[in-house]
């Protein structure tokens, strides 16, 4: 219900207005707002998952050319055209994204800068920089030539109901979820089997194909005219991205309330002073986004969710027996767990036989360089199914780098990675998650904006469970955190972002479970029992590799022990031999080291 009230409001809102407003320039006024908050919640599905596009003006100018050129060449329906227009958009974007998905940060926003500036190029010098629309009266609905300037305003509306409806159902399902881990940690999203180029591909091609449609719209019913600079403009961006940032970016209803802020804002203000004041509509964009990053950097929408939430925690000494207030509702996050979560998704691809005399892990003369600095050199050592097996050596050693080249997050220059007796190096980290391969990481990692119960379910969605919910939710109660499932993350204690960690990489079952220094921050006690809750989580033919700087609590948990010492394997065989080996001493342990451990 709480996500059906923001329609009716939205509906009842513009039905007014539309009904109530007879004067041309303020049907305008409202139909730009509508056309632009399509447009704002079109480019906002990126930004969910963190990307910033200043490129969609190309699929602007797709969708404004493609019908054009149809309406003028055989006399197609726009309606025809925008579909055209839109699948068009949609292929062009798979085409862009496949590549540049692959930079990050900025490069990417960079990037996506000259699409629209070669598509303007090419169309002003080898085709038509301006095609008048033809008028078709004949059929109002067909040609969507309305005589009646509101029903423009309908039809707007209903396609803006659509595209909310499609980021809402995104927001609600693996497909959300999945993009708001890839905004929050790309690397930690891979890490727990979350396809990034795809997922990011998918909401790219949605994303295009709504802005084509917006500008099938925006021509018919604001422009009547196709000009290359217009559509392919940077102004597009601009307007896109300010109702978006206004109103609260990534936020689903964020571009809706940008809209409704930002634009008759402008409109007025161009409409007042606009002969005196040339580029007044833009001036009210740049003074909008410097305004909102000083003062409300998250926007206008989550300000007020915050107000709300704020107002709904003051006492209420009267009413204390009558329940949570309206505002306490309306502020309240949606309930969990989503049924939608649950509808059957891809079927998970099996894992790979264990062979009786295979080792679980085969590390095999594995070499990796940064430059002129040798990290890893030669390293060689395998762990059986159901063994746990130490990694020590001083800092500097390759630990970590191991570990990242087992989970395909840096990739060998030489040697190999064998998992139940396949080679994996080509495997990319998602693959390598879904068939059994699990880690944590030196610095714990998170999903900062999410709640801990989200942080698992992102993993329990990679690793394509069921019920990821369940599954997550059952996962915290076996570490302990199940009181704080839906809290912060930031209110977590070591112990408990470390009890976190392990229930993300447990959730999926897996059969190598690679913990890298899972003990550091952590009390004596604190020791004891996260080993004791990795017993209880793990089956027994689950193997396990520990990188550990606290020797004495790591000997007495692991069967054999690896030592590296600049990129080199110095020792592997039992914990005792190691660490009395005069290499292992040397290089790491120091002789103060042994005398402690006689002494105990």
């Amino acid at each position: 219900m709480r996500r059906v009230v923001p329609f009716i409001v939205l509906i009842a809102v513009v039905a007014v207005l539309n009904g109530w407003l007879d004067q041309r320039f303020y049907v305008r006024v409202l139909t730009l707002s509508v056309v632009w908050a399509l447009a704002g919640v079109a480019w906002n599905l990126m930004a969910k998952a963190g990307q910033i596009s200043l490129g969609h003006s190309a699929f602007v100018g797709i969708g404004a050319y493609g019908f054009t050129i149809l309406l003028r060449g055989g006399g197609t329906s726009p309606w025809t055209g925008m579909a055209v227009g839109m699948g068009v958009a949609a292929a062009v974007a798979l085409v862009i994204g496949l590549p540049t998905f692959r930079l990050r940060g900025f490069y990417f926003t960079l990037a996506t800068i000259s699409f629209p500036l070669i598509l303007e190029l090419l169309v002003s010098h080898y085709g038509d920089p301006e095609l008048t629309v033809p008028f078709h009266p004949e059929s109002e609905w067909r040609f969507m030539e309305f005589s009646d300037s509101h029903t423009y305003v309908w039809v707007g509306l209903g396609m803006l109901v659509v595209a909310l409806a499609i980021s809402e159902l995104i927001d609600v399902t693996s497909f959300g979820f999945a993009l708001r881990a890839i905004r929050d940690n790309e690397v930690l999203a891979r890490a727990v089997g979350i396809r990034t180029v795809a997922w990011k591909s998918a909401a790219f091609m949605i994303s295009a194909a709504l802005s084509a449609a917006m500008a099938v719209l925006w021509v018919k019913a604001v422009l009547r005219v196709t000009v290359a600079e217009e559509v392919f403009g940077i102004t597009v961006v601009i307007v896109m991205l300010s109702v978006a940032f206004v109103g609260g970016v990534g936020q689903t209803w964020g571009p809706v309330v940008g809209a409704a802020f930002l634009i008759p804002l402008a409109m007025f203000l161009d409409d007042s002073i606009g002969e005196s004041v040339p580029g007044a509509q833009e001036l009210v964009y740049a003074a909008a986004l410097v305004l909102v990053a000083l003062l409300i950097p998250r926007g206008i929408l989550p300000a007020m969710e915050k107000g709300c939430r704020r107002l709904a925690m003051w006492p209420r000494p009267s009413l204390e027996q009558a329940g949570p207030s309206l505002l306490g509702r309306l502020a309240a996050p949606p309930p969990r767990p989503s049924p939608l979560l649950r509808m059957p998704r891809r079927s998970p691809r099996s894992r790979l036989p264990q062979p009786s005399d295979t080792p679980v892990l085969e590390v095999d003369g594995v070499a990796k360089s940064f430059g002129a600095n040798l990290v890893l050199s030669d390293v060689a050592f395998s762990v059986d199914a159901g063994r746990r097996v130490g990694i020590i050596g001083p800092n500097g050693a390759g630990k970590t780098t191991l570990f990242n080249i087992m989970t395909a997050h840096l990739q060998a220059d030489a040697g190999r990675i064998l998992y139940k007796g396949v080679q994996v190096d080509r495997m990319r980290a998602p693959r390598r998650y879904e068939l059994g391969m699990s880690r944590t990481f030196q610095v714990p990692q998170g999903f900062h904006l999410m709640s801990p119960l989200d942080n698992v379910v992102v993993a329990a969605i990679g690793a394509v469970m069921p019920d990821p919910v369940a599954a997550s939710m059952a996962m915290l109660e076996r570490v302990g955190l199940a009181e704080k499932a839906l809290g912060e993350l930031s209110a977590l204690t070591t112990a408990e972002i470390k009890s976190l960690e392990l229930a993300r990489a447990m959730v999926s079952d897996p059969d190598l479970l690679l913990l890298d220094e899972p003990l550091a921050g952590l009390n004596e006690t604190e020791r004891i029992r996260f080993f004791a809750t990795v017993d209880e989580l793990v089956a027994p033919h689950t193997a396990i590799v520990v990188i550990e700087h606290s020797v004495r609590s790591l000997i007495q948990y692991v069967e054999s022990v690896v030592a590296l010492d600049e990129g080199r394997v110095i020792a592997h065989g039992p914990p005792e031999d190691v660490v009395s080996n005069p290499r292992v001493i040397e290089a790491y342990l120091g002789s103060r080291w042994m005398e402690r451990a006689r002494d105990r």
